[in-house]
């Protein structure tokens, strides 16, 4: 302990090595305990599984999280969209409110 009661060391959760600096895991990693740098960026090269919900309910494609956008409430939708046809029911819905 430094002199004023600094940062003690921790072990690595996985690895089980005496480190002065650890990072906390995720919660999909399912780890419980602090990580080292090295473990830490071991898993965070791993790849990601994609969740259910990353496609349009539309039409099936997959553009990712990030490409998806969320339907309005009257559409009674259940679901992320993806950009096109969420232009559509947008196109569609403004036609049925003229």
């Amino acid at each position: 302990m430094g002199l004023f009661g600094g940062k003690k060391e921790e072990y690595c959760a996985v690895c089980n090595k005496r480190t002065p600096n650890t990072s906390k895991p995720k919660k999909e990693w399912n780890i419980k305990g602090q990580l080292c740098a090295k473990c830490f960026v071991d898993f965070m090269k791993k790849p990601v599984p994609k969740k259910a919900d990353d496609a349009c309910v539309a039409c099936g494609a997959e553009p990712g999280g990030l490409y998806l956008w969320k339907p309005k409430k009257e559409w009674d939708l259940k679901g992320w969209l993806c950009e096109p046809c969420f232009n559509e029911w947008q196109k569609s819905d403004n036609e049925l409110k003229k």
